[in-house]
């Protein structure tokens, strides 16, 4: 019997969550929305390799050949690079710090808005403008900057394909017609 997870139930659900978060992040106004969308989305998405693993790992095993979740990561992170972000994004904020793993990218992230600030533009100015900004989080990997709305659709599309190449989608009862 599953534990009380508040309405998942399912890995189908846990993945419309991370597409409901995806969205709510693009959609959101202000800063700290932004924020709490983007560390939602990237937790949802990274413990989906979690779910997946406890409820489907038997038929994952077979059908993948694995033996075990270490080699599944490998698989994941192979087949979509930028599911690791998601890791080192959940954890860093799960833990308030992360260990340093060979398979990490270095990842930072930052809050940006826009319009931009300009180098002229006084500090009145900018503030007045904060609090009518569109929020974005900018990914930057391994020195190489990526909006994170790109960069978790990407995650989303990956996570979906993975679904149903595997039969996730069909072992859970969804039937696509």
């Amino acid at each position: 019997m599953r534990q009380d997870t508040v309405g998942i139930k399912r890995c189908e659900h846990q993945l419309a969550k991370a597409r409901r978060e995806w969205t709510r992040m693009v959609y959101a106004t202000k800063r700290v929305d932004v924020c709490d969308h983007a560390i939602n989305f990237a937790t949802t998405a990274w413990h989906l390799t979690d779910w997946l693993w406890h409820y489907h790992g038997s038929h994952l095993k077979k059908l993948l050949g694995l033996k075990d979740i270490k080699e599944f990561y490998i698989l994941l992170f192979d087949a979509c690079p930028y599911l690791k972000t998601c890791d080192v994004i959940a954890n860093a904020w799960k833990h308030g710090d992360l260990r340093v793993k060979e398979y990490r990218p270095s990842v930072k992230t930052i809050m940006s808005f826009d319009p931009e600030i300009t180098e002229d533009e006084d500090i009145i100015s900018i503030l007045d403008r904060l609090d009518s900004a569109k929020w974005k989080v900018i990914i930057e990997i391994d020195g190489e900057s990526i909006p994170a709305s790109t960069h978790f659709a990407d995650v989303l599309n990956f996570w979906h394909g993975f679904f149903h190449a595997n039969d996730i989608y069909k072992r859970e009862g969804i039937i696509f017609r």
